[in-house]
């Protein structure tokens, strides 16, 4: 086995694992036969020891082969949740929450370890082990927690396997076959998990509430995902730029992401407290982290792999990074041999094995170059942080770029382009955006002093990623990109360097400069910071922003004296936060919900408001009891302590210098608002009804002409008559809908019979802002877009 037997003895295992599946299921007999063999072997002489090698990897494979096949389920057995799968009887399980619930905009994901079952009509109960995933709303899950013992209701099914993604693959990794969509919901005990995870749970989600309050959105939602690896609350818009531009490593916890930070930190502790207390500083750094984030598999798994990135980086010769990143691969391959299959694990171990081949050649390359134009010394210093910053995300990226092509069908050529733009500032982030987050948890004011100063440095990450993404050409297709192109890329790879290594005199012929501009970013901040200063003061006009926010309706509205009030809600807590987060300044916070109608997509997009950035009151109209999320908005604002105020037919609320929102016509479905200034009259149908419509139209001639109108409900017919309309004479009409929307909202008819009004659609211009003096009107939208 030569010089290094534990790296050969390691790739053996890993050889067993993967060859597993193609292999019949042997047991222990296979296995004793091959350590009889290996016992039987002699040693002493250069020929035994040789026999002896051999018969020790073929023995290791023999334990891969073992090992993979003693963690495949048994389908057979029915004590296994997977044997009912597809059982057309609805059951009732019981089961324990093993991590907090995955709540999303539109649903929410629970993973229980099962305890028993029962189908409808039996009277006996079945124990049963295994994990089972549950689709339910997010509703119903707001109030769960980890270690909860929860029963639900209805039929077992298998994952489903799509033609381009197989969702039973991806959760059979997990060691997930089978799926359940609650129809019922309830909680038996609560904490019955273990006392740590608890614990590391609720620092987590304590952390999240802080983060969100720390900073808007979609910045807060990107620290969420970056510090905590809470990604759901990461708008889709701004998620799909990262993914675009090859710069999603930043806000998943992976081991490429951690891998990438962890030479961060290794390079920036190294610099200030020598290398082996900087390699200590940054494991320290990395462990608590990986505490911090909740120590999930998925999570514990990076941490493991960006230390070894460490260790492997830090070795003294390249055989032993060879060996640690072997023998680190084989220990989680034997913790969990599903593991080799894992995109992550992959994507992971290419980008650690890149930094071991390639990051000290490239800087040692980049700092021959400089050394044309600088002294050593100088040169040496200068090709620092190019290789921080640059060339160890390429050392990475050239590992990887074959799987994520055959993974995920697409590579993006921007990369290339973006990340050397954001890496930069990624490590100031984390580190100001950690101690905001850390000083909050102990006092929130202090906190939000440090999170003023990093704010900038996330605003700049998310619009330079989504820059880079509007540009024409950003990824390409790889949907026929196989096995084999791995193989030849990776052949083609092993070439090149060879190539490389035998005319490194080519590169003394390149031309590399790194410009040094510690102080632009410092800048940067000052004047940011001033300029939201300016921006914040009150101008003594009245401005109202109709935000996009798919189906419903949410408009932000600035009084002439600075108040912040809300008006409304949406359907996507992601699409509210992010459009609010644009919307108001840093720093602000809404003096006043005005939750104007209560069904369902008016008000679902509030729920995570409430712990992210409560107001100081509500307005409340209509009935809670219209919808389930309205009933568990209004048991939050309970919770949280936040008075809610009914709203009345006829009453207003003051918004200072005269300006008022009134409430014109109530019922349980919601209200109907008229916002008053002066000249400038807008009507806000939120809580439309037939009864509403009526009683407004007995008042019109109070307040016509408009200034402006929302229609109501996106548009719907019914609620939008023509010739109502058209005695309103509103100079500007407005539109909240969701592109594409499966309603077929708005109507035709509506738009064809009010061709003759000006109309501004949240899915077409984005966010619409109506600015006003009292009697004058300037109206812009973010995108470009014909009324």
């Amino acid at each position: 086995m030569g010089a290094y037997p534990a790296l050969w003895m390691a790739l053996a295992f890993l050889a067993g694992v993967v060859m597993a599946p193609w292999l019949p299921r042997w047991g222990w007999g296979w296995a004793t036969v091959v350590l009889a063999n290996m016992a039987a072997a002699r040693g002493g002489r250069r020929r035994g020891l040789a026999r002896w090698g051999v018969f020790l990897l073929v023995g290791m494979a023999a334990l891969g082969v073992w090992r993979w096949q003693a963690v495949q389920p048994h389908f057979d057995d029915r004590t296994f949740i997977g044997f009912y799968a597809g059982w057309r009887q609805e059951a009732t399980v019981v089961g324990l929450l093993t991590e907090p619930p995955d709540i999303r905009d539109t649903y929410a994901n629970l993973r229980l370890a099962v305890e028993w079952l029962r189908f409808a009509g039996e009277t006996g109960e079945t124990p049963v082990h295994g994990l089972l995933l549950v689709r339910t709303t997010p509703a119903q899950a707001q109030h769960l927690r980890y270690g909860d013992r929860v029963v639900v209701r209805g039929h077992l099914e298998a994952p489903p396997e799509g033609e381009t993604f197989s969702w039973r693959d991806y959760l059979a990794r997990q060691g997930i076959f089978v799926t359940l969509k609650a129809r019922r919901l309830g909680v038996l005990a609560r904490g019955q998990g273990s006392p740590l995870m608890a614990a590391i749970y609720a620092l987590r989600r304590r952390a999240a509430a802080v983060v969100q309050q720390l900073w808007p959105s979609p910045e807060s939602a990107l620290l969420a995902g970056i510090l905590l690896g809470l990604e759901k609350s990461i708008p889709h818009g701004v998620y799909d730029a990262f993914r675009v531009t090859g710069t999603a490593h930043i806000i998943a916890i992976s081991g490429f992401n951690i891998t990438i930070l962890a030479g961060l930190f290794v390079a920036l502790f190294g610099r200030l407290v020598g290398e082996a207390r900087g390699t200590a500083l940054a494991a320290l750094a990395v462990v608590g982290y990986t505490v911090l984030v909740g120590a999930g598999a998925a999570v514990v798994r990076a941490a493991i792999m960006g230390l070894l990135g460490m260790a492997a980086l830090r070795a003294g010769r390249r055989q032993h990074a060879y060996t640690t990143l072997a023998v680190t691969a084989g220990f989680m391959a034997w913790l969990d041999p599903r593991v080799l299959g894992d995109v992550g694990f992959q994507l992971s171990f290419a980008a650690t094995l890149g930094l071991v081949l390639f990051a000290e050649p490239f800087q040692q390359a980049a700092e021959r170059v400089l050394r044309r134009w600088l002294a050593p010394q100088q040169a040496r210093r200068w090709a620092a942080p190019l290789g921080e910053f640059f060339l160890f995300t390429l050392a990475a990226q050239l590992l990887t770029l074959p799987i994520s092509a055959y993974a995920f069908h697409r590579i993006s050529v921007i990369s290339f382009l973006a990340n050397p733009a954001v890496l930069p500032v990624q490590a100031p982030l984390m580190v100001g955006a950690g101690a905001a987050v850390l000083l909050g948890l102990v006092w929130l004011p202090v906190g939000k002093a440090v999170a003023w100063a990093v704010w900038p440095l996330a605003a700049y990450t998310i619009r330079a990623v989504e820059a880079f993404a509007a540009l024409p050409f950003t990824t390409v297709a790889t949907a026929n990109f196989g096995a084999g192109g791995v193989v030849a890329y990776y052949a083609a790879l092993a070439a090149g360097v060879a190539l490389w290594q035998q005319r490194a005199r080519w590169l003394e012929r390149w031309r590399a400069g790194v410009v040094k501009a510690a102080l632009l970013p410092a800048l940067a901040v000052a004047a940011t910071l001033v300029w939201h200063v300016g921006w914040t003061r009150p101008d003594g006009c009245l401005q109202v922003t109709l935000l996009p926010v798919g189906n419903g309706a949410a408009l932000l509205v600035h009084t002439p004296t600075g108040r912040w009030v809300l008006v409304g809600g949406g359907e996507r807590g992601t699409a509210l936060a992010d459009a609010l987060g644009r919307a108001l300044p840093l720093g602000e916070r809404l003096d006043w919900w005005v939750v104007g109608a209560t069904r369902s997509e008016m008000v679902e997009g509030l729920l995570p408001l409430v712990a992210a950035k409560p107001p100081q009151a509500v307005w409340w109209a209509g009935a809670a009891q219209i919808s389930p999320a309205a009933r568990a908005l209004r048991a939050q604002l309970q919770t949280a302590g936040v008075p809610v105020q009914a709203v009345a037919p006829g009453a207003a609320l003051d918004l200072g210098e005269g300006a008022r929102l009134q409430a014109v016509a109530v019922s349980p479905r919601g209200g109907v608002f008229l916002l008053r200034w002066r000249e400038f009259r807008m009507l806000l149908p939120l809580g439309m009804d037939f009864d509403a419509l009526a009683r407004v139209k007995g008042q019109q001639n109070r307040w016509t002409p408009l200034t402006a109108l929302l229609l109501a409900d996106g548009g719907y017919a019914p609620l939008n008559p023509p010739d109502w309309v058209e005695r309103l004479h509103p100079r500007v009409l407005l539109l909240s809908v969701r592109a594409a929307d499966p309603h077929g909202r708005p109507s035709l008819e509506v738009l064809q019979a009010l061709r003759g009004f000006p109309l501004l659609r949240t899915d077409r211009c984005g966010r619409i802002t109506m600015m006003t003096d009292g009697s004058h009107l300037w109206v812009r939208t973010a995108r470009s877009c014909v009324p």
